[in-house]
């Protein structure tokens, strides 16, 4: 059998690509969602004035901001005009896609089958694709999670200075991108100590992994590795020391930020998401594969005949890290699908590692076939999933990673929008009024729009050329209508009905045209 160490960085390399490819493909395809809509037109502003302030109680970190710029810049784009879902949602993707490269620094700890596999695993995972697709931090979290966690191993293996501020350095990114990766850091530092405390020593963290004589040289190291994560995190939080308070503000985030109503679930929500029982797709459409095979990574670790060489001194610690992560984003009564992400990064480093472990247990040829049948198998069930969630069922209710999506109608109201505006004397200066409680992603759609306003609620004079209404407000708003209009029924997104109201005079032009078209 051909030695997948001899060609395993050809192999990585082929994984990253395949990673991107989909994770690139068609970007402009799905509805924008209500989160990326706002996260876009946050970006806007920095794009436009140059200036970002960070708000600790409705935002996250800003590294998604500013890992942007290159993008739009290299794209000359200069404006929120000009950006499209393209330019940001490429941040996701690539970050991505980069995730992939971490594995390079795990190879020697996940062994070279483990390896592969996982690289694999991510590359073609549902969710990991999805929110890859998605302009939210989560991708560019596990990113740097998985940064982190490798230049912290490496560090294990050769405790050099090199190692530590690498690990220090992505630590300090990932505060950077989102405040709650507190619970990252909490999550690794309980693993360390279970390994540490372990009467199993030899296996999880012995003389030739951390080399506890040289305490002064630790310090060292790990002073430095703490100073830059906190520069990083502070230049970045404090939109490059032009807004100081930003940096206090980080901290105080996690105690601070308003969390939306209606996002409760129960604790079991992320284990049924992860194993397909959320959402209407079943279960070959899910995790389930990566699930079963970190199960087997964890037994492979934990079992009566002990670990691999390959993968006992990472196995435990990915073990508990994850075990400690789950639980921690389990107990919490806010949840949103994207979240899991996290979880999922462990979950892929133990199903790594538990293909590895096959591997080195089972010699025989026969055996050995079986398991590459079993990681194609796998793949194949993952690769139907991404492909349903992702590029067949991406705005659909079924989907469990399309949470509360908009739905198509979002984009035929932009459209029918602009043709409203091609005809209308005013162009795209006509007045637009949009009169709902729930309204995004809206402005983002409507972004080109000069002359637009949104309300919550009725305002004293609703009359417009176009007026956007939500149903519940339908019966006052005609109380109050002094013109006449064209009506037609939209949906947001499940649950979410508008009614778009067309100035006559303007509809009758608008059919016009059409008709002289015809």
């Amino acid at each position: 059998m051909i030695p997948a160490s001899k060609y395993l960085p050809a192999i990585l390399l082929l994984e990253f690509a395949l990673a991107l490819a989909l994770r690139t493909h068609s970007l402009n395809e799905r509805p924008m969602h209500a989160d990326e809509a706002v996260q876009a037109l946050k970006f806007g502003q920095l794009l436009e004035t140059g200036h970002y302030e960070y708000d600790p109680e409705h935002f996250h970190g800003p590294t998604l901001y500013y890992s942007t710029l290159p993008i739009a810049w290299l794209r000359n784009q200069e404006n929120l005009k000009e950006i499209d879902e393209h330019t940001v949602r490429l941040v996701s993707a690539i970050f991505g896609s980069l995730l992939l490269l971490s594995l390079f620094w795990l190879r020697d700890g996940l062994g070279p089958i483990g390896t592969v596999s996982t690289g694999a695993l991510m590359a073609v995972s549902p969710a990991m694709v999805y929110y890859s697709r998605y302009y939210i931090q989560e991708s560019i979290l596990i990113t740097f999670t998985a940064g982190m966690l490798a230049c912290g191993w490496r560090y294990t293996r050769t405790p050099k200075l090199t190692w530590a501020v690498g690990t220090g350095g992505f630590a300090g990114l990932l505060h950077a991108t989102k405040e709650s990766s507190l619970i990252v850091f909490l999550a690794v530092a309980t693993a360390l100590v279970i390994c540490r405390l372990s009467k199993n020593r030899s296996q999880t963290l012995d003389s030739t992994t951390f080399n506890l004589t040289k305490r002064q040289v630790l310090l060292h190291h790990g002073l430095a590795a703490f100073v830059l994560a906190a520069l990083i995190s502070a230049t970045f939080y404090s939109s490059f020391l032009t807004n100081l308070p930003g940096i206090p503000d980080s901290l105080l985030s996690p105690f601070i930020y308003s969390l939306e109503q209606g996002h409760e679930k129960s604790f079991y929500y992320y284990l049924k998401l992860l194993i397909g029982l959320e959402g209407g797709l079943g279960v070959f459409s899910s995790e389930f594969s990566i699930f079963a095979l970190a199960i087997v990574g964890t037994v492979m670790t934990f079992g009566n005949n002990g670990p691999s060489e390959s993968t006992g001194q990472p196995g435990r610690f990915i073990t508990y890290y994850t075990l400690v992560l789950f639980i921690i984003y389990s107990l919490i009564p806010y949840k949103t699908p994207w979240l899991v992400l996290s979880i999922l990064l462990g979950l892929v480093f133990l199903a790594g590692a538990g293909l590895q472990g096959l591997y080195d247990r089972y010699q025989k040829r026969l055996p050995r076939l079986g398991l590459i049948a079993l990681l194609f198998i796998a793949s194949i069930l993952l690769v139907r999933g991404m492909y349903l969630t992702n590029f067949r069922f991406y705005a659909d209710a079924r989907n469990p990673y399309a949470y509360v999506h908009p739905n198509s109608d979002v984009l035929e109201i932009a459209q029918r929008l602009q043709n409203l505006a091609e005809v209308s004397p005013d162009g795209r200066q006509m007045q637009i009024k949009v009169i709902s409680e729930e309204y995004w992603p809206l402005p983002w759609y409507l972004r080109r729009f000069e002359n637009i306003g949104y309300w919550n609620e009725l305002p004293a004079n609703p009359d417009s050329l176009v007026i956007i209404v939500s149903t519940k407000l339908q019966e006052a708003l005609d109380a109050k209508l002094l013109k006449k209009y064209q009506t037609e029924y939209r949906g947001l997104r499940p649950g979410v009905i508008l009614l778009i109201y067309v100035e006559k005079e303007l509809w009758n032009r608008y059919i016009a045209e059409i008709n002289r078209e015809l």
